[in-house]
């Protein structure tokens, strides 16, 4: 087999099974919906008020809180957004203040 096909069918496969393992997000799902994927089960869908992302049904919402054991990939907390991070960056200027007074 001459180099420029081989080079080709070695590219072409790696593409295929790189594509096969990949998986589209479901964008109607819970956890894209908000932050809070919990309290937007509860709205949005009576009586399944927990987000699991093991579950495809009703945007992934659930009646009852996933557990580790039944679904490892389940976090109760909700996701912290940047500007909660930012908080932690306002002492230094309380240093300053200290610095001038010895």
């Amino acid at each position: 087999m001459n180099q420029p096909l081989m080079r080709f069918a070695i590219a072409f496969g790696s593409g295929l099974a790189l594509a096969a393992a990949c998986t589209l997000p479901n964008p109607d799902h819970c956890l894209h919906r908000s932050a809070d994927a919990n309290a937007w089960c509860a709205e949005n869908e009576p009586g399944l008020a927990y987000c699991s992302p093991c579950s495809a049904e009703h945007h992934g919402c659930v009646a009852e809180s996933p557990t580790a054991a039944e679904c490892p990939e389940y976090s109760a907390e909700p996701i912290e957004s940047d500007s909660d991070s930012a908080d932690s960056g306002s002492d230094s200027g309380s240093d300053s203040g200290s610095d001038s007074t010895t």
